[in-house]
């Protein structure tokens, strides 16, 4: 027996959908390539390279545990301790420079 279709009080019983489910379409899905396209336009823009490195497991963790008492990423902390490195052995540098001279 079907629901008369004038009968606005009457629950339908399969539950009738309204629509798709799942997430509404917005337009701006993406393929993954124009999504990686498009984050490695963003990483050149703010001036970032991947730089893939081996080291041990201990060396791994001090990284991991710098970095969050820092506040900060991985990449930040060992950008921070590089520069820091180069501008000791740049001052090392200038002084034997002097010697010499």
């Amino acid at each position: 027996m079907a629901k008369d279709i004038n009968d606005k009080s009457s629950k339908d019983l399969f539950g009738a959908r309204q629509g798709a489910p799942g997430r509404p379409v917005t337009g701006k899905a993406m393929t993954d390539a124009a999504r990686q396209k498009a984050y490695r336009a963003r990483r050149k823009t703010a001036g970032l390279v991947d730089v893939h490195i081996a080291t041990s497991d201990m060396t791994a963790k001090m990284l991991g545990y710098l970095a969050r008492y820092a506040g900060k990423t991985q990449g930040e902390v060992l950008s921070d301790i590089l520069e820091d490195v180069f501008q000791e052995y740049r001052v090392r540098y200038e002084k034997k420079k002097e010697e010499l001279t």
